[in-house]
């Protein structure tokens, strides 16, 4: 069985380079992630995949670098702890602000909200988001406080460790770049915060559960510091693929993905990335390694594709292989498979992935959980509506509880060879099975 020779001291050696000190942790960019680029590049040519129409194995287009000079502040007025960021308060991954803000004004819980709200005083209030999966509100939608704020309530655990920075975004998308600040606030920080003025976050989220509208003025004074900046730099898809082998089914595409890129360098210090995101890295180019060895041809188009910032919705509007309306992508996103629980972690857009998957899985004894919820590249996440791309339909495998993931702690050492020999058989099996049926 070809799955089973995954070979994991090779997928090791990957992870090695990628997180050399020199690399820096692979930020966008020259430097390190110009050298992360190269090395993957140079392994799809030795593996002899098919190269881009235009630009080789590269897909080249302009993101905008985050520069953050001073990290956010958060507080309530009166009260003498700030919230810490990194642990109370991070970035907003998906709300990539620029400008500067000091804004003081009123908390306003809202949930279920709509164009019948109103703020009375836009412009001096911060907004509590209740749903964790909302986006924040943009123009139409309370359009009127894009100046004010906004914390958007998540899990504790889906709070930043450690100064992460804003994403870097794709310049072509200026709507990508809002002109107020907005932050991922944890469920035990918002608790405490409310408490304080008398409200009870449990009985909130069960409000919001009904899907009762909920505006409420909470007396709460808060203020927020934050400023941030922009500047463009070259981002870079690397791309190769084997062709489909039968010719009627080479619109029929399976396409593999893996985030290669992580963070600038923080204070003198950078996050090597190991688990986050080089064990998926390493995971893609060993299964294509196993294919070619063993002679496996692939019915369907196999695309390999590692992601730099905003990598993947740049490929969705630029694919740069020959494309026509009717064709279909099948996504496999592969995210840090070498540390953290047991089971493999799952999340699927589209019907019938999963399913296949936990078949995968199975056959080598590996266990399967599912996720709660995933932000798939193809999907666009509005504040009142997501649209999925026609054609797209995707599967994210990652593992859950590695608390040391995006962190300057994810390091080689850590990782785990049983989890990352575990998730490279499933998921080779697994490919070779949509590739093929």
């Amino acid at each position: 069985d070809v799955a089973s020779q995954f070979n994991v001291q090779r997928a090791w050696n990957d992870i090695a380079y990628l997180t050399h000190p020199d690399l820096e942790g692979r930020p966008p960019g020259p430097g390190g992630g110009f050298l992360a680029a190269g090395y993957i590049a140079q392994q799809f040519e030795q593996l002899d995949l098919t190269p881009l129409p235009r630009g080789g194995y590269f897909q080249s287009y302009t993101i905008n670098r985050p520069i953050v000079s001073n990290f956010p502040t958060l507080q309530v007025v009166g009260q003498e702890t700030a919230l810490q960021f990194g642990s109370d308060f991070s970035f907003d991954p998906g709300w990539a602000f620029q400008g500067e803000f000091e804004t003081e004004g009123e908390l306003v819980i809202v949930a279920n909200y709509s164009r019948r709200f109103s703020v009375d005083s836009p412009t001096e209030s911060v907004l509590l988001l209740l749903e964790s999966t909302a986006s924040p509100p943009g123009q139409g939608y309370f359009s009127e406080v894009r100046h004010a704020g906004a914390l958007r309530l998540v899990p504790d655990e889906e709070v930043s460790v450690g100064h992460q920075p804003p994403p870097s975004i794709d310049i072509s998308f200026f709507s990508d770049r809002h002109n107020y600040a907005s932050f991922f606030i944890s469920e035990s920080a918002a608790r405490q915060m409310l408490a304080s003025a008398g409200f009870d976050l449990d009985e909130l989220v069960q409000r919001l559960e009904t899907g009762e509208q909920i505006e409420v003025y909470t007396g709460l004074q808060i203020r927020l510091q934050a400023q941030n900046a922009y500047e463009e730099v070259t981002g870079v898809n690397v791309i190769g693929y084997f062709p489909a082998a039968d010719i009627t089914t080479q619109g029929d595409r399976i396409m593999v993905v893996a985030e290669y890129t992580g963070p600038y360098p923080q204070d003198d210090m950078f996050f090597p990335g190991a688990d986050e995101n080089a064990s998926a890295v390493a995971t893609m180019l060993e299964v294509a390694r196993m294919w070619r060895e063993q002679g496996f041809d692939p019915k369907r188009t196999v695309v390999f594709v590692a992601l730099d910032a905003s990598g993947g919705r740049h490929f969705v509007n630029n694919p740069n292989l020959p494309t026509s309306s009717g064709d279909t992508w099948t996504v496999l996103t592969l995210d840090g498979l070498a540390a953290g629980g047991d089971r493999l972690s799952i999340q699927e857009q589209g019907f019938g992935l999963a399913h296949t998957f936990e078949d995968s899985a199975r056959r080598f004894g590996v266990r399967t959980e599912q996720m709660e919820d995933w932000r798939f590249f193809f999907v666009n996440y509005g504040a009142t509506y997501s649209r999925q791309h026609d054609g797209y339909s995707g599967l994210a495998v990652s593992r859950l509880g590695d608390e040391l993931s995006g962190t300057s702690e994810d390091t080689l050492d850590r990782l785990e060879p049983q989890l990352l020999w575990e998730a490279g058989q499933a998921i080779s099996h697994y490919l070779m099975f949509l590739a093929n049926r």
